[in-house]
């Protein structure tokens, strides 16, 4: 479970981009959240695919934003965002109630790096995941994913 790690659950509502989101805080406040580590490829087409599958993919899921990586910035917020992926069902036999429980988590980043459908922000470095980040954007250019398959070699 994420909760000591992480702030939330935000509610997604949508994406503005492919590393922008709208999503509703606890509090009822929409707020705008940038996927912290990336920048847009700059291909138009590729772009919008991305935004338009963050649209699907996170239809009405719960975000965390990992705590040491959150940071506020002109009233927006940046941060690597985890959403869950698999929910396991349970029942409590005394309480005679069903429980829900989240098991495993995707790191949206992450995942978008190694698809390469977004670059990383070299700028941007002071955050723990940025290792694992340089290493999703170096597979997907080894495997020529997205962006880097018709990118030029260096």
């Amino acid at each position: 479970m994420v909760s000591g790690n992480a702030d939330g659950p935000y509610r997604f509502e949508h994406a503005v981009s492919s590393t922008e989101l709208i999503v509703l805080a606890a509090t009822g406040n929409q707020e705008r959240l940038f996927l912290r580590g990336l920048n847009p490829t700059g291909n138009h087409t590729l772009d919008e695919a991305r935004r338009r599958r963050l649209d699907q993919y996170l239809m009405g899921a719960d975000l965390y934003l990992w705590k040491d990586t959150s940071q506020r910035s002109n009233g927006h917020l940046s941060a690597v965002v985890l959403t869950p992926t698999v929910r396991f069902v349970s029942h409590d036999l005394d309480a005679g109630e069903r429980v829900e429980k989240d098991a495993h988590y995707v790191v949206i980043q992450a995942l978008t790096l190694e698809l390469g459908e977004a670059l990383l922000d070299r700028t941007d470095h002071e955050y723990s995941f940025y290792k694992d980040f340089l290493r999703c954007e170096s597979r997907a250019r080894q495997k020529r994913n997205g962006y880097w398959k018709n990118a030029p070699e260096k």
